[in-house]
């Protein structure tokens, strides 16, 4: 192994020489970066999660993207027609900050680490606040987009006479 010259000093990739053919490490699955890790304990999220519902009252965990990052602060979920309701289970960085969640007008307090009030669902897209605050005052607000899909109409039947 070797160090590639395109790479500049700054941003130093390793190649695996290979007569006529010269791969960065990370195309071969044998270097990877870790995870980014949030190194802040101001109004920032540590973990997010999604649940929703067909009746307001059972729910179940759904994924969503992109994945929680530190610096991102939307983030996306689609969800069937028969999905009326979803809540969201926000973590704080800091045991000190506090958190709001709901759509916009409508926030209401949350403990970190339990999930928020079932919210209604409408067909479309529907914006849902996570509001992050610190000790200190400061924070952030996120967004989780639950995109809830139209029931698909009715397919006119064909005859035949």
């Amino acid at each position: 192994m070797r160090p590639d010259p395109r790479a500049g000093p700054s941003r130093r990739r390793f190649s695996l020489f290979l007569p006529a053919l010269a791969l960065p490490l990370c195309a071969l699955g044998l270097f990877t970066a870790g995870p980014a890790q949030a190194q802040s304990s101001d109004g920032t999220l540590r973990a997010l999660t999604v649940e929703v519902s067909t009746d307001g009252v059972n729910f179940s965990s759904i994924g969503f993207f992109p994945d929680l990052s530190p610096g991102l602060r939307s983030y996306n979920t689609a969800v069937q027609p028969s999905y009326t309701h979803a809540r969201l289970t926000p973590s704080a960085n800091h045991a000190a900050a506090t958190l709001e969640v709901g759509r916009a007008g409508s926030l209401r307090a949350v403990s970190s680490g339990s999930p928020s009030a079932a919210i209604a669902l409408d067909t479309g897209d529907n914006g849902i606040l996570i509001k992050v605050i610190a000790e200190d005052g400061s924070g952030g607000h996120y967004t989780m987009t639950v995109t809830r899909e139209a029931v698909p109409s009715p397919r006119p039947r064909a005859t035949c006479r």
